[in-house]
């Protein structure tokens, strides 16, 4: 396919820059010029596509995802993990990296009062892409599904308690039968650590709580539900991508 170029841009010397923007549902890429050398002609040119057209070619391993039948697909692995059993790493809510210590003394927006960033202030309620987790390790689709996702998983899927491979955990069957397992991976603080249940980070804060705590799918054995939890502590990700 063939573009229009503006007048003196279209040289056998100009090298070209990819970048690519998000908005309202439409991924543009654009390229620009960024420096000369020896190549063939290159032509400058803005295309447009749906961007959820596109993103499912853009997953390399179609073994690392699975399609439930539902508005987004899910990993079948925690981040971190290697294994659909595999508990992976910790995040507290809005960190990238993990950790083994979670306590609000060593949480990324501590000041002392209120949390410096998705506060009463900023009145942000989810997560930006650079604060996503899941963006930041295995990049763009991938990210931490919404409450909202979460919430489509927990009401439109079978639930059940099981044990794969020595892990207890949930097997969920999407609506197209396709399934996924869910260890029970438990959480972390500064004091403790529970392996026998599960809390698993949405990227919607609880405006409920003066923004203090997080949305999570929590499960003890076959008792699942959203609940809250405080954003210091270290949950397991399950990315998404739409």
């Amino acid at each position: 396919m063939r573009y229009q170029t503006p007048s003196g841009l279209c040289s056998p010397n100009n090298r070209f820059f990819v970048w690519f923007v998000q908005k309202n549902g439409w991924f543009t890429h654009k390229v620009a010029i960024l420096l000369t050398c020896a190549t063939a002609a290159y032509y400058l040119c803005v295309v447009t596509k749906k961007y959820s057209d596109m993103t499912e070619d853009m997953i390399a391993d179609k073994s690392s995802y699975v399609d439930l039948g539902l508005s987004v697909k899910w990993a079948t692995c925690n981040l971190g993990a290697n294994a659909p059993e595999e508990f992976g790493d910790y995040y507290a809510w809005g960190e990238t990296r993990p950790k083994e210590t979670f306590a609000d003394e060593n949480y990324k927006y501590e000041t002392g009062m209120f949390y410096s960033k998705y506060n009463l202030m900023d009145r942000l309620i989810t997560l930006e892409p650079h604060d996503d987790a899941a963006v930041v390790a295995r990049a763009y689709p991938w990210r931490i599904p919404t409450v909202f996702e979460m919430s489509e998983l927990l009401f439109n899927c079978k639930w059940e308690w099981t044990t794969l491979n020595g892990v207890k955990g949930n097997k969920v069957t999407g609506p197209n039968g396709n399934s996924l397992f869910l260890p029970a991976a438990g959480f972390r603080t500064d004091k403790f650590f529970d392996d026998k249940s599960a809390n698993y980070l949405t990227s919607t804060v609880n405006p409920g709580y003066l923004f203090s705590y997080a949305y999570t799918l929590g499960f003890w054995d076959e008792h699942t539900h959203i609940t809250s939890q405080p954003r210091s502590y270290g949950f397991s990700v399950r990315p998404v991508f739409k």
